[in-house]
């Protein structure tokens, strides 16, 4: 059976929450992380919002959520998220969707948004995973878009940690 948003956003929300129970320095926080499932946990995660953004169901919003795992998972360290080893395979996946999303047309106001914060802050996460179409659509896109967004709150809750993300650093007044 199939995971649906709902239970993979409660999925992410417990790696969060694992992440911030660790204790220790980061290499020991990563130790624990790891031998406690949680990256494994967090593949598993990745790999099945890459399959609900896949044909048939081409989910826009899984594809958001995956894109935003692989990205994370370079730019903050995994003791501090429970993201880490994702399957490079599934990363590329992501990307060849993000390539075909943007090719049809399909990549919306809300994803381009998040797109040129995440260019910005982790473009290698990009530039050795992504089609050459991709980087140059990346590169146009407006990094401090977020700030005239209409980012609420209300509709990034109950969207794993891309929302929470998304709330600290669009949501700051509500």
């Amino acid at each position: 059976m199939m995971s649906t948003l709902e239970d993979l956003a409660i999925r992410e929300m417990s790696l969060l929450d694992h992440a911030n129970r660790t204790v220790g320095l980061m290499e020991e926080k990563f130790r624990q992380l790891r031998e406690a499932g949680v990256f494994a946990e967090s593949a598993a995660v990745h790999a099945a919002y890459v399959d609900l953004a896949s044909p048939p169901t081409s989910s826009l919003e899984a594809l958001k959520r995956a894109i935003f795992m692989g990205w994370y998972e370079c730019a903050e360290p995994g003791c501090f998220t429970g993201i880490g080893y994702l399957s490079r395979d599934m990363q590329c996946r992501a990307q060849t969707l993000l390539d075909s999303a943007y090719d049809a047309g399909l990549v919306d106001a809300e994803f381009a948004v998040m797109l040129g914060w995440y260019w910005l802050i982790a473009d290698y996460h990009f530039k050795y995973q992504a089609t050459a179409r991709v980087v140059r659509y990346l590169r146009k896109l407006d990094p401090q878009a977020y700030t005239r967004f209409n980012f609420t709150r209300a509709a990034l809750e109950g969207r794993g940690q891309m929302g929470n993300y998304w709330i600290s650093l669009a949501c700051r007044n509500g």
